[in-house]
């Protein structure tokens, strides 16, 4: 009867959220909903550790092995859901030595345990899964494996799947709610290859033909971070001193590409000591920090990031900024993740801005930190022309929803505005220090996030937030002046495009007399300028992420 209340929950949870409708048809799929859900068969467990021990056959592009899983029971189920993605299969499920049957749909497998698993109990669980995980066809962004050959014709493989999910190739609790508190990856490759995962190599060994290297996370770690590189590597390390005790620096590159590599990588000390004062201490010191050079572009894979720049400054030796700065985007940008994304991690693809908006706005801080606050600023501007405004950058919790790429740069802009609405640097430094002190190894939603700045800040900045995470599109400062106006020169200006509440200060300069603090709202105000005429008026567009528009006298 229990197995039937439950079975029916799950196809309630289904229609109510899969089947929002668009002008297209659904705009969330049964795939979406099994993927993003929190229902029972996921929340009733929280995964404590992964051991992860799989081989790569790299001539068939083929992967199997087992994945034990460890949890503990949050409240009494006997069903359980696991996600893998359709390239791949469990071959079987086994629970104290028994057999679990399971039922697949969409990405899902649900596991129908013989007994009752009760609350506060802890388990273990043997997956064995196999299968021809996708490939990439544009990685990062288009997740998978990227199967490639380097110079010397050396096999070189990679994965990516912060869209798609852990799940697209190995079997697991894929929800960014749930992180596991520590994993085991072991990977055997073909002897002459290296392996490199997350976290610190553990063992290694060689045996009839195969090499074998056992990684170790201790850390909480993102799913979608799990990761595997392999090729013919070269390994250097470095020491930086750190904020207290050193921290370890490993570098995995192509063979050929290691002198070349040592001298690129000496920016990483400098970045660290610039977040060092901006953030605090890097958060997964007993992980160490590993760049290891992938076939894709990059990505933040924690404590062992891709790195596929090709040893150029800006972004694939691109300056989109034409500001002429040296420096290598795909580190300072992906490195900056460790803090945003990878230890203060959204928990959900809903709050996904956390994670970029602020690595995004790390790059700003990085150039301030540099070149000083004017070039900073000026980097920042070149941000307004990529930013889309299409859809809201906050998306609808428990659908799989992904933002679109807004959460980059309108969502630094975010950042940059409230740090001018702050005015006090200390403060804005303290409170980046703040949040990576409160939400060090963890997940936060949104509303989590929010709340605390305005604790944090003794001012509720709700209205801000919720402004430019939930509308699509900016707002609108809307003025206009009047010299004819009884009693001299009127200015009437309001936001446009704003929720009700929206109350964010603009500062204007009328003729050069000096800058001066309105503050609209969505109704009409008025400002009286001590000035026979208004000939002209500034607007200080550089503080904040809004567009002016010069209305008629009529209004």
């Amino acid at each position: 009867m229990k197995q039937a209340v439950l079975l029916l929950s799950m196809l309630l949870f289904s229609l109510t959220n899969a089947k929002a409708q668009g002008k297209n048809g659904p705009l969330f799929s049964r795939a979406d909903t099994l993927k993003g859900w929190n229902a029972s068969p996921r929340s009733c467990y929280n995964v404590r550790h992964y051991y992860l021990d799989f081989e790569v056959h790299m001539n068939r592009k083929f992967i199997e092995g087992t994945n034990t899983m460890e949890f503990v029971m949050v409240e009494n189920a006997k069903v359980l859901q696991i996600d893998l993605g359709q390239g791949m299969g469990l071959t079987n499920v086994e629970w104290n030595g028994k057999k679990v049957p399971v039922k697949r749909e969409e990405g899902a497998y649900f596991l129908y345990f013989p007994d009752t698993l009760y609350e506060s109990t802890r388990h273990s669980i043997q997956l064995k899964f196999a299968g021809h995980p996708p490939m990439a066809k544009d990685a990062p962004w288009d997740g998978g494996f990227v199967w490639d050959n380097d110079a010397n014709g050396n096999p070189w493989v990679g994965v990516a799947n912060q869209k798609e999910g852990a799940s697209l190739w190995w079997p697991c609790k894929d929800q960014w709610l749930d992180e596991p508190d520590s994993i085991t990856v072991r990977i055997t490759v073909p002897v002459g290859l290296t392996a490199v995962s997350n976290g610190r190599l553990r063992n290694q060994e060689t045996l009839d033909g195969k090499s074998r290297f056992e990684w170790f996370v201790s850390k909480p770690i993102n799913h979608y971070n799990v990761t595997l590189y392999i090729g013919k590597f070269a390994h250097f390390s470095d020491i930086y001193p750190g904020v207290g005790r050193p921290l370890d620096l490993n570098y995995y590159v192509l063979e050929y590409n290691e002198r070349k590599a040592k001298k690129h990588f000496e920016q990483v000390k400098g970045m660290f000591a610039c977040y060092d004062q901006f953030l605090g201490p890097y958060p997964f010191y007993e992980d160490g920090y590993k760049l290891v050079e992938a076939p894709y572009l990059g990505m933040e894979h924690q404590s062992a990031i891709a790195y596929g720049n090709d040893y150029l400054i800006g972004y694939a030796g691109y300056d989109a900024t034409e500001l002429g700065l040296e420096f290598d985007f795909i580190i300072i940008h992906e490195t900056a993740h460790e803090y945003w994304g990878n230890s203060v991690s959204g928990a959900d693809p809903a709050d996904m801005w956390i994670h970029e908006a602020f690595a995004t706005y790390m790059e700003a801080m990085y150039v301030e930190c540099k070149y000083g606050k004017d070039i900073a600023y000026e980097y920042i501007d070149t941000w307004r022309g990529r930013i889309k405004n299409d859809k809201p950058m906050m998306g609808k919790r428990g659908l799989n929803d992904h933002p679109s790429t807004d959460v980059y740069y309108k969502g630094a802009f975010m950042l940059h505005t409230l740090r001018n609405l702050i005015q006090d640097e200390p403060k804005w430094i303290g409170l980046l220090k703040a949040i990576q002190t409160e939400f060090k190894h963890q997940t936060v939603t949104t509303e989590e996030f929010v709340d605390f700045i305005g604790k944090y800040l003794h001012q509720d900045y709700s209205w801000f937030f919720y402004q430019y995470l939930k509308i699509s599109g900016v707002p609108v400062f809307v003025y206009s002046y009047d010299n004819e106006a009884a009693g001299g020169p009127v200015i009437r200006y309001r936001w446009e495009n704003v929720m009700k509440d929206f109350k964010m200060p603009v500062f204007v300069n009328v003729n050069s007399e000096g800058w001066v603090k309105l503050s609209p709202t969505a109704e009409w105000k008025e400002y009286k300028p001590q000035v026979r005429s208004v000939d002209y008026m500034d607007l200080d567009e550089f503080s904040g992420y809004f567009v002016i528009r010069n209305a008629s006298s009529k209004y």
